[in-house]
Parts: C-alpha cells; structure tokens; sequence
C-alpha cells in the first residue's frame, strides 16, 4: 500500500459506496512535517493540492504546506488501488499554557463524497488526541474550530463537557443566547491570531464570524444546513444563515468517555 511514510500506522476502514461496502486504507501520520522525508513531502505536497483542488478549488502550496504538511496530525485515505482519496489534518497551538486542537481543511475527492469519509478521518484523529492525552492523565482535551455547519455543532454539543456556543441553549422566546464567557472569548481571539485567519467582525454573542471566506469563496456552503432539533435549526436560522458567509468559532472540551462511546452522534459533514 502506497503510504508517505514507512513508520506511520495504516488502518483498514470500511465505508458504503454506491449502496456497496468498500475497504479503504486510512494512514496517520504524527509530526508529517518531521517524519515525511523531503523528496516524499513534495509527493504529498502534489497529491494533496491536487485533491483540495478537485474538493474545493485551488489553494496555493503554502497555505496546503501550512495547514495540512505541518500539521499535528495527518489522516491520508486511499482506496485499493492506491489513489488518494481523502485527507484530514489537525493541528495544535499553545494558547494561555493549554493545548488546543483545531481540525484543518479536510477534503474528499468527489467520487468518495457522501460516504462517510470525512466522518470517519476526523473520528480516528479526535480518537487519536483524546488517547495521547488520556495516557498522560488528561481526560479532557480543548478543541476550538470554525464551522458553519449546525449538525456538527448540534452533534459535538451532545457529547461535549463543555462548549460555546451551545445550540440546544438558545432562548426558545427571543432566539437569544448569552455571550460567550470571559475565558472562551479570550481563547477564540488569541486562536484566530495563531492560526492567522483572516477575518471582518467576530461577535461575541454566539461568537459569529465574518468575512472568513472573502479570500476564499470557493468554501462557502451551498445550501442551508438544517437539523432534527428546533433549538438548533432556531441557533442556524437567527446566527448563522442570517447573512451569507458568517461562520461559527467553536470551543469544546471534550470527555474521552463520551466521544469513545458517541461515534454516531458526528455527522459525515464534520
């Protein structure tokens, strides 16, 4: 099996494609950055603009080497002919003396679209930080990540100790929720500046972003995402698909507990 690296770990996933069962071959690597030789990163390099291309649009080298090569953590999925198929990254920053993780540009091709593979990538590396994390006597692990989209933060909600902005809390009378809290307004801003997102206005009231995707328009959602629960569609319709383009800064802190026995409960869009 092609892989980028000979020390990394392969996983056999099942997903469903065209209503048939398929095995698909997940590679996680830790550190790419260091661990990938030069003459295979630029392989990688290639490979992975090239999907993000067919996935999203054109992106330059430095933004993929940036996001995705000097990652914490890389998810590289091929089918059985070797093809890149899918990629998931998750980077790490340390932010007031904490380690946070943030899920990257992850990206399918289209033929493997809809099958639950960025579903499963996305799984097997939040599993991946929570075990490193519980072997070092850390059972909650601080996640903070951009998403305009309603089923990842009704879902992440669910299984999380601790989030904001928290959908299911929404004021059924006003559509109102309360301003995020000292400590998670402080770390989404110092987060944002460390990531060195580009951005027009971030409202502290559901903490609602703007003007994220003036530099890249091709990632803007197609339609409006809607959900089971009305307190979320309410948090979707009054915060979020108010106005084009507004996206959501997320923080959680997750339970290792409640993620290892939630999986169903992350959507395939995460």
């Amino acid at each position: 099996m092609t892989r980028y690296t000979q020390k990394s770990k392969i996983k056999e996933v099942k997903i469903r494609r065209n209503n048939t069962e398929e095995i698909v071959f997940a590679e996680i690597i830790k550190d790419p950055d260091v661990k990938i030789g030069e003459v295979a990163k630029d392989i990688a390099l290639k490979e992975i603009k090239g999907l993000v291309a067919e996935a999203w649009g054109e992106y330059n080298s430095e933004y993929i080497r940036k996001g995705c090569i000097q990652s914490y953590l890389l998810c590289i999925v091929r089918n059985k002919e070797g093809d890149l198929i899918g990629i998931a990254p998750i980077r790490k920053h340390k932010i007031f003396g904490r380690d946070i993780y943030t899920f990257g540009l992850s990206a399918t091709t289209p033929k493997y679209q809809n099958c639950g593979v960025l579903k499963t990538m996305d799984y097997i590396l939040g599993r991946k930080v929570l075990i490193e994390n519980a072997i070092k006597g850390k059972f909650k692990v601080e996640f903070v990540f951009i998403t305009p989209n309603i089923r990842t933060l009704g879902a992440i909600a669910r299984v999380a100790d601790f989030i904001y902005p928290n959908p299911y809390m929404i004021d059924p009378k006003n559509h109102k929720i309360e301003k995020a809290d000292a400590e998670t307004w402080r770390t989404v801003k110092k987060f944002l500046q460390e990531e060195g997102e580009l951005y027009r206005s971030l409202d502290r009231e559901g903490n609602i972003m703007e003007g994220f995707y003036d530099d890249k328009p091709q990632l803007l959602f197609s339609k409006k995402i809607t959900h089971s629960d009305k307190r979320v569609n309410d948090f979707g319709e009054y915060y979020v698909y108010k106005n084009k383009g507004r996206d959501v800064v997320v923080r959680a802190i997750l339970n290792i507990w409640k993620v290892f026995t939630a999986k169903k409960e992350i959507p395939n869009g995460l």
